[in-house]
C-alpha cells in the first residue's frame, strides 16, 4: 500500500497537483557505492514489491542509493518504502544530477515519520535529474545497517499522469439507507450529512463506481464516515467491463485518524467498474458510512508513452502485415489483421504482428526480457485471437496469451459467442505439458493491461492483477511476438475452420461465423532485453 498523503478534503483540493497528479517515472536501473548486502541487491528497490524479502540492504554509515533514469526529466517527488519503515525513523538526503558523472545537488533531507513500511513521499526541490542519490545516515534503532524496500520517483516524462477520473455513477446491493444513497458518494462533498450509508448486518456491503469506459485505476480515495474516531476493514475490487469476473486490488485498514480523504495505492487495472467491500468497523457497527470516494487514473484516451524504437526501427522485430502499418502515431499501434490479412504457410489465421527477427533469436534460458502494454480490444461475437506469445524453433509456443469468445472451459465465462471475451494465459513447462490461467472476462471496446517476462527460463505473465510464473521447457531459437493473430476456428467447437496457410478457407470462416471486426490498439508499450 502506497499512502501518497493523508489529506483532508480542504488540503487535498490545494494540494491535488502535488500530491495526486504527479507522473511516475520509469527508473532505468538501480545500484549502490559497493555498500549493499549480496542477497539485497539495489535492483530490489524497483521490483514493484514492498516485501521484507524484496529489500536493498547496506551496511554503514552513509550508504548511498542511486536511481538511474534513461534520460534527464524533471523530477518533483521521491517515494520511499523503508524496510522496519512502522518502527523506527531514518535519517537521510536526497541528491541529484543532471548527468551520469558530475557534481551532485542536494534537494531536500529529512527524517522518516517512523510510523508506515509503506511509501513515503518527500517533496523534493523540482529538478532535472538523470540520476538521483538517497543517501541515509542513521536510524532510531542504532543499527548498522539500511534496508530500503521499494523507491519511486515522480515528476514530468514518465507514465500518464494520475488525474482524477469523472465517475458516471454509484450504485450498492441494495443495503443502504433510503436518505443516505450511493450518489451521495460522488457528490464532492465530505459533510456527514451527504454520506453513503449501508447496513451490513453481519455481511460485507459493496458500493461500485462505475466509469463511462475502461480506464486504468491507479489510486483510488475514500472519506470514511467518522473515520477519525474508527478504523475500517475493506477491500476494493475491480473490473474491465459492466459484467464479469472482479478483480482484488487493495485490501486493508483504514487509518482511524481522519475524516478526509485516504488515498490507497491499488494494483494498476484497467477498469470501468470499481467496488468497495466495506466489511466491518472498529466501533462494532452494523453501518458502514462512507462521505466520499474518488479514483484516479490514466484517462485511457491513449498512451503518452512513445512506442520504443527497438520495436519499430527494424533493427530487433521484423513486421508481419503492413498495410495498413500498426504505427498511427508516436505513442499508439493498432493492430487489424482482418485487413492486413497477413498469412504464412504454417498460419492457423491472419496475423498482425511483431516478431523478434531470425538472426536476433536465442535459447529460452539464454533470455532475459521484458514487455508491457495496455491493450484495448475491438472484436465480433466468437472471435479468438493470440495478443502476445514466446514462440519455439519450431511451430510449438511456450507462452500465449488469448483474447476469446469461445467455449473452452475453466475460465470466468467459457461461453461461445456471447460477447464476453476471456483473457487467459497458457504456459508450457519443462514436462512439455501447458499450464493455463484464466486473468479476466471483457467485452469488446473494453482494455487490460498486460506484462511479460522472461528471466532466464522462467516466465512470468501478468494480467489484470492475476499472474501465472513458471519454469518453461528450453528451445535453442525462441522469439517474442506480438499484437494480433486471428484465430481461424470455429468458437463451439473450437476446431479449427479451413486449412493452415490457406488465406481464402480463412475469409470463408470468418464469414460464416460472422467475424467482421478484429482490433487491437496497443499503447504504454516497453519492451527491454538482452537481444
Amino acid at each position: 500500500m502506497k499512502i501518497i498523503k493523508t489529506l483532508s478534503w480542504a488540503a487535498l483540493a490545494l494540494t491535488a497537483t502535488t500530491y495526486s497528479h504527479a507522473n511516475t517515472l520509469n527508473i532505468d536501473s538501480a545500484e549502490d557505492w559497493g555498500e549493499g548486502h549480496a542477497s539485497y541487491p539495489a535492483s530490489n528497490v524497483i521490483d514493484g514489491s514492498l516485501a521484507w524479502a524484496s529489500r536493498w540492504a547496506a551496511s554503514g554509515s552513509p550508504v548511498n542509493l542511486q536511481l538511474n533514469l534513461d534520460s534527464v526529466q524533471t523530477v518533483t517527488e521521491v517515494g520511499v518504502s523503508w524496510g522496519n519503515g512502522g518502527d523506527q525513523t531514518h535519517t537521510f538526503e536526497i541528491w541529484a544530477r543532471a548527468a551520469t558523472s558530475g557534481s551532485w545537488t542536494k534537494v531536500y533531507d529529512s527524517v522518516s515519520s517512523g510510523t508506515t513500511s509503506s511509501i513515503e513521499v518527500y517533496d523534493i526541490d523540482d529538478i532535472d535529474a538523470r540520476q538521483i542519490r538517497i543517501k541515509t545516515f542513521e536510524n532510531s534503532a542504532g543499527s548498522t545497517w539500511t534496508n530500503i524496500k521499494e523507491v519511486e520517483l515522480y515528476g514530468t516524462g514518465g507514465n500518464s499522469a494520475d488525474g482524477e477520473l469523472a465517475v458516471n455513477t454509484a450504485f450498492d446491493d441494495g443495503t443502504s439507507h433510503s436518505s443516505y444513497p450511493p450518489a451521495k458518494a460522488i457528490d464532492n462533498s465530505t459533510a456527514w450529512s451527504s454520506r453513503w450509508a449501508a447496513e451490513a448486518g453481519g455481511n460485507a456491503v459493496n458500493l461500485t463506481l462505475q466509469l463511462d469506459e475502461a480506464k486504468e485505476v491507479k489510486e483510488v480515495g475514500i472519506a470514511w464516515g467518522q473515520g477519525d474516531s474508527r478504523t475500517h476493514t475493506f477491500e476494493i475490487y475491480a473490473r474491465p467491463g459492466t459484467s464479469g469476473t472482479w478483480t482484488k486490488i487493495h485490501d486493508s485498514v483504514s487509518s482511524g485518524n481522519t475524516t478526509g480523504i485516504e488515498m490507497y495505492d491499488v494494483t494498476d487495472i484497467s477498469a470501468q467498474q470499481v467496488r468497495v467491500k466495506a466489511q466491518s468497523n472498529s466501533a462494532g457497527s452494523n453501518w458502514m458510512n462512507i462521505t466520499e470516494v474518488k479514483l484516479y487514473g490514466a484517462d485511457g484516451s491513449g498512451g503518452t508513452t512513445d512506442i520504443p524504437a527497438i520495436i519499430t526501427d527494424g533493427s530487433l522485430f521484423d513486421l508481419e502485415g503492413s498495410n495498413p502499418h500498426p504505427l498511427v502515431n508516436s505513442s499508439t499501434l493498432e493492430f487489424v489483421p482482418l485487413e492486413t490479412k497477413y498469412t504464412t504457410s504454417g498460419g492457423g489465421g491472419w496475423r498482425h504482428e511483431y516478431k523478434i527477427k531470425s538472426s536476433k533469436r536465442k535459447s529460452i534460458y539464454d533470455t532475459n526480457e521484458s514487455f508491457a502494454a495496455s491493450y484495448k480490444m475491438e472484436l465480433s461475437n466468437g472471435a479468438k485471437t493470440i495478443v502476445a506469445q514466446t514462440h519455439g524453433s519450431t511451430i510449438s509456443t511456450l507462452m500465449k496469451v488469448f483474447v476469446a469468445d469461445s467455449s473452452e472451459s475453466g475460465f470466468g465465462d467459457s461461453v461461445a459467442n456471447n460477447g464476453i471475451f476471456d483473457v487467459y494465459v497458457r504456459l508450457r513447462g519443462t514436462d512439455g505439458n501447458e499450464v493455463k490461467k484464466s486473468l479476466c472476462t471483457i467485452e469488446s471496446g473494453d482494455s487490460f493491461e498486460i506484462s511479460y517476462t522472461n528471466n532466464y527460463g522462467t516466465m512470468t505473465v501478468t494480467g489484470c492483477g492475476n499472474s501465472l510464473s513458471m519454469q518453461v521447457e528450453d528451445d535453442d531459437a525462441s522469439y517474442f511476438k506480438f499484437g494480433n493473430y486471428m484465430q481461424s476456428q470455429d468458437p463451439y467447437t473450437r476446431e479449427e475452420c479451413g486449412t493452415r496457410g490457406d488465406s481464402d478457407s480463412w475469409a470463408e470462416c470468418f464469414e460464416q461465423f460472422g467475424i467482421t471486426t478484429s482490433k487491437a490498439t496497443v499503447t504504454n508499450v516497453s519492451y527491454s532485453s538482452n537481444h
